[in-house]
């Protein structure tokens, strides 16, 4: 086994790095608003450290967690043993809070059916003008309709108008929603559609809830890397490069957007 030779150097810096950094966060915890937060981005040499250090300064009950950054699609060949593409990010609260952070909102067109072989049978009632169908013109007879699979009973008859049933009529089979689900999902513009004479619905969702951010933070959630930073900066300075490894503004923009900020927060 190896033994290191600069055990009282590494030792020194690492102490000295110590030294710079407790004064620096205990400021910006004072800095924080009651209902602040603070993001703190960091490689592995001192990750470890440093959040044992932001425990003692912000208290470990309101450490939020790690995000991890993939910073460079061409990390330099510096190490015989592994190449750093991520850099770490550690989140604290003033005081932790019960706050939903905000991702990326999705956006679907595709279709979901809104029957499910393990719910009971229940009756829902399309309000007129409300679902939008591919069936021709003219009156459908109550009755049974349906496949192998799900049994539906329209329970009323109902006309199809270009393109829409313009009555309000009944439905009964192993539906997934409730009927306050499915007024709620129309005034939110959910599309629901009954495309075959099987009378089948289907809803396409216009609009999801914003999702919680994944500790993983990349190129699929429109951040960019290092690289990409580094391109801006110079197109800003005349191409002077400024700093090494500078971060993206859709990275901040990204974190910033956790936390539904507005006018009056400071950054």
């Amino acid at each position: 086994m190896k033994l290191s030779t600069n055990t009282e150097t590494d030792g020194r810096f690492h102490s000295n790095w110590l030294n710079m950094m407790y004064p620096r966060l205990k400021l910006a915890r004072n800095l924080l608003t009651a209902d602040g937060v603070i993001f703190i981005s960091i490689d592995d040499n001192e990750l470890f450290n440093l959040k044992k250090l932001c425990d003692e300064i912000f208290g470990e009950e309101n450490f939020i967690g790690q995000y991890n950054w993939h910073k460079s699609e061409t990390p330099p060949n510096l190490s015989k043993k592994i190449k750093k593409n991520l850099e770490y990010i550690l989140v604290y609260e003033r005081n932790k809070s019960s706050l939903k952070y905000t991702g990326l909102t999705k956006i679907s067109k595709s279709d979901n059916g809104l029957l499910n072989q393990t719910n009971t049978e229940k009756e829902l009632i399309f309000p007129k003008n409300s679902v939008f169908t591919k069936l021709p013109n003219g009156v459908i007879k109550k009755g049974y309709y349906g496949t192998e699979n799900y049994k539906i009973i329209l329970e009323n008859d109902v006309e199809v108008k270009n393109g829409v049933f313009i009555d309000e009529f009944k439905l009964k089979s192993k539906f997934k929603w409730s009927q306050n689900k499915l007024i709620e999902e129309i005034e939110n513009g959910t599309k629901i559609s009954i495309k075959t004479n099987t009378l089948s619905p289907s809803y396409e969702k216009q609009y999801y809830d914003p999702e919680v951010p994944s500790n993983l933070i990349n190129k699929s959630v429109n951040v960019e890397t290092t690289e990409n930073a580094g391109r801006n900066l110079k197109k800003m300075f005349n191409n002077i490069k400024v700093f090494d490894y500078p971060k993206p503004i859709s990275l901040i923009y990204y974190l910033a957007n956790f936390l539904n900020l507005n006018s009056n927060d400071i950054i």
